[in-house]
C-alpha cells in the first residue's frame, strides 16, 4: 500500500559513532539497500527496519516508549527487540543483528524469529469476522507459533479488504484493488488458515460449535467472535434506502456504487460530522473533479462539536467542488429527513 522512498541518513552498514546516537531517538539511515534505524536504549541499541508495514509510515520519526516504537501516521506499535507488529499493522518490520567495533555500531545480517509452540492450545480456533481484528487475530495465531486448524469465517466479499481506504483513495478512483485486498486466497492457503465465504448463523456455546447458513457445521476448540457492526440508517422511505450507502462501505462493490453516484447529475450529499463521513466528502470531491459543489452537514449534538467539524471540513477538505453546508442541532436520536441539504 506505500510506495518505495530514497534512502537517506548515513550508511549504518559502515557503523557510526555510539556517541551519535540520543537516547530513545531513532536515527535513520540505510543498510544493504533498505531503510533502517538505530534505537539506543541505556547500553543497548537495537537496529529494526525504517519503514512501517501499515502505510509506508517514517518509523524514525516516531515516538519511542520502553521497548516499543509507534507511527506517526497510525500508531501502529512494533517491538524493538523482535520487530514483531503489536497493533494496527498486520507485517513485523525487519530486526537486524548489531555489530560493535570499539565506539562504532554497525548493522549485521536480519534476524530470523521463530517463536516456540505455546506451551497450551487448543486443537482447532473458528473466528467469526474477517475484518481488520478477526485477519490480524487469524496471522497472529500462526506467528505465535499455533500449528492447529484455524478457520476464518466471512460472508463479505472479496474478503479480508483494508476499509479505511474504502472511504479514501479506493473511492476518490486514486488506489487499485491491490491496495484494498488485505490478503489473498493463496496468502492464507501457504498460512495453512481456511477462509470460508458463507454467513454464521447459529452458535451453540454447549456443543462447541458454529453453524453456517449454507449447512455445514464447524467445531471449534476456542472461537473468536468478530463479526464487526452496521451503520446506522437515515429514517427514510424503505424505496429510498437503495439510494444511500453507508460510510462503513462493507466492500468494493458497495465503495464502487457509491463513487460511481458521485457522476450523477444531481451532487451527492454527505451526512455526519465523524472523520470517516470527512474522508468520503474528501474523496468524493476529487473524483468529482469539480464538476458540481458538494453538500456536507454535520448532525451534530452540540454547538461545539459543530464548530469542530466546520473547522476540520475547511482545514482538511480544501479540493475545489466541495462546498461545507451549515450544521443543525439533530432533534432526538434520529435525523429528520426534512434537514437534508439541497445540492447547489
Amino acid at each position: 500500500m506505500g510506495h518505495a522512498k530514497e534512502l537517506s541518513g548515513p550508511d549504518l552498514a559502515a557503523g557510526v559513532e555510539l556517541d551519535q546516537l540520543a537516547e530513545h531517538t531513532p536515527l535513520l539511515g540505510h543498510a544493504r539497500g533498505e531503510a533502517v534505524m538505530l534505537v539506543r536504549r541505556g547500553s543497548t541499541v537495537h537496529a529494526v527496519g525504517a519503514t512501517c508495514t501499515h502505510y509506508s509510515g517514517p518509523l524514525a520519526e516516531g515516538l519511542v516508549v520502553g521497548e516499543t516504537v509507534r507511527c506517526p501516521w497510525h500508531h501502529a506499535c512494533f517491538d524493538l527487540r523482535t520487530g514483531e507488529a503489536l497493533g494496527s499493522a498486520l507485517e513485523p518490520i525487519p530486526c537486524y543483528e548489531v555489530v560493535r567495533r570499539g565506539t562504532r555500531v554497525a548493522v549485521g545480517g536480519k534476524r530470523a524469529h521463530t517463536p516456540a509452540p505455546p506451551p497450551q492450545s487448543p486443537a482447532n480456533v473458528v473466528i467469526v469476522g474477517a475484518g481488520a481484528a478477526g485477519a490480524a487475530a487469524a496471522e497472529k495465531l500462526r506467528r505465535l507459533g499455533y500449528s492447529g486448524e484455524i478457520t476464518l469465517v466471512t460472508h463479505e466479499l472479496p474478503g479480508p479488504v483494508d476499509r479505511p481506504n474504502l472511504s479514501k483513495d479506493f473511492l476518490a478512483g486514486a488506489a487499485p484493488m491491490e491496495w484494498v485486498t488485505l490478503r489473498d486466497d493463496a496468502f492464507y492457503q501457504g498460512m495453512k488458515i481456511e477462509l470460508v465465504r458463507d454467513e454464521a448463523v447459529e452458535l451453540d456455546t454447549q456443543g462447541k460449535s458454529v453453524t453456517l447458513r449454507g449447512g455445514r457445521k464447524l467445531a471449534y476448540g476456542k472461537l473468536l467472535l468478530a463479526p464487526g457492526s452496521e451503520p446506522s440508517r437515515l429514517p427514510i422511505a424503505p424505496r429510498k434506502q437503495r439510494r444511500a450507502s453507508g460510510c462503513r462501505a462493507a466492500s468494493p462493490g458497495t465503495a464502487s456504487s457509491a463513487r460511481n453516484s458521485a457522476r450523477r447529475p444531481r451532487a451527492p450529499i454527505v451526512h455526519g460530522s465523524s472523520i470517516r463521513s470527512t474522508a468520503r466528502a474528501r474523496s468524493f470531491a476529487a473524483y468529482r473533479c469539480g464538476a458540481r459543489s458538494l453538500a456536507l452537514r454535520s448532525m451534530a449534538q452540540s454547538s461545539r462539536a459543530r464548530r469542530t467539524f466546520q473547522r476540520s471540513a475547511k482545514c482538511c477538505m480544501p479540493e475545489p467542488g466541495l462546498a461545507v453546508g451549515g450544521t443543525e442541532r439533530a432533534r432526538g436520536s434520529r435525523a429528520s429527513p426534512r434537514s437534508t441539504p439541497r445540492p447547489s
